[in-house]
């Protein structure tokens, strides 16, 4: 593994000191060190050639027009001055001359194009882990991300139609609320209740957004404890994050204002009877439509 040594995980949530004031304190290193640069770049996360990895899916030529077409997206809905740049990072080895000749010259100026090492990753650990080494690897390198101090992670394979909503929300809770993490989870036991085998306490991996002090001392540290073969996900290390913050009176935003609307066919392959593989699905929008319900009229019920 490289980029970075992964320390053990301790209880605490920002600086990872022996006490909880001493938290709060460290609170300003973690929640930022934001420099003058106020648009919060949008780093795209992307693995063409999965390489067997547990989890993945699709073959890698059609994993490239995924990533084109949203990134294509991206180019059109986040045009402005207002907007940070796009970082586009990729972890297969995979050639990106081509994404980038499908794109021409209007990614020129606006994204910031990384290809990291394959033989820095374990792709038998799933795709939580490579996923968030590569984060790591990837805040260290970018420009784009030193110069803001924090950036807006989205799962780069499908679009997010509302992305407009989430760098506006995100850049708000970093920059003008001082907050170290943006993110969403559910949090209830209705599951359990109704005797459901499905998780009701769980993150968000597709959308998040961070300081880059509170992922290197908050995230990184946790990140040992990710492996898809034993069960603990990304999605487990989010919620488990954000929840030890909340615990520990630190400023975390633990909920979006409404649902991820995205296109595209998912990863995974779950087994609830609310899930569908394709984000577009009547299912799907069945789901965010009682999810943004949930959220206006009911935001203490973390569903």
């Amino acid at each position: 593994m490289s980029g970075f040594a992964m320390a053990e995980p301790s209880r605490s949530s920002c600086m990872h000191d022996s006490s909880a004031s001493d938290e709060r304190a460290g609170m300003k290193e973690c929640g930022i060190r934001i420099s003058r640069e106020r648009r919060l770049p949008l780093l795209m996360t992307a693995s063409v050639d999965p390489r067997g990895m547990l989890g993945a899916n699709f073959s890698p030529a059609v994993r490239e027009k995924m990533y084109i077409d949203a990134l294509g997206f991206y180019l059109d809905e986040l045009a402005g001055d207002e907007y940070g740049k796009i970082v586009f990072v990729e972890n297969s080895g995979w050639d990106l001359a081509s994404i980038k000749g499908r794109l021409g010259c209007r990614a020129n100026d606006r994204v910031e194009f990384m290809s990291l090492d394959p033989g820095g990753f374990d792709v038998r650990r799933g795709k939580g882990f490579n996923e968030f080494l590569l984060v790591s690897q990837a805040i260290r390198r970018s420009d784009a991300v030193q110069r803001a101090g924090a950036f807006l992670k989205v799962t780069g394979r499908y679009p997010v139609f509302n992305i407009k909503m989430f760098v506006r929300d995100a850049g708000d809770a970093l920059y003008r609320r001082g907050q170290l993490f943006y993110g969403d989870i559910k949090d209830h036991g209705l599951y359990e209740i109704m005797h459901l085998p499905w998780n009701g306490r769980i993150g968000s991996s597709v959308l998040f957004a961070s300081t880059v002090d509170a992922w290197r001392s908050g995230i990184e540290p946790r990140m040992v404890k990710l492996d898809d073969r034993a069960g603990y996900w990304a999605e487990h290390l989010i919620y488990d994050y954000l929840m030890e913050c909340r615990r520990s009176g630190l400023p975390v935003s633990c909920r979006f204002r409404r649902e991820l609307q995205c296109g595209g066919l998912k990863g995974s392959n779950g087994k609830g009877i609310g899930f569908s593989k394709n984000n577009m699905s009547i299912k799907e929008r069945l789901n965010r439509f009682v999810g943004n319900a949930i959220r206006i009229c009911m935001p203490w019920f973390w569903f």
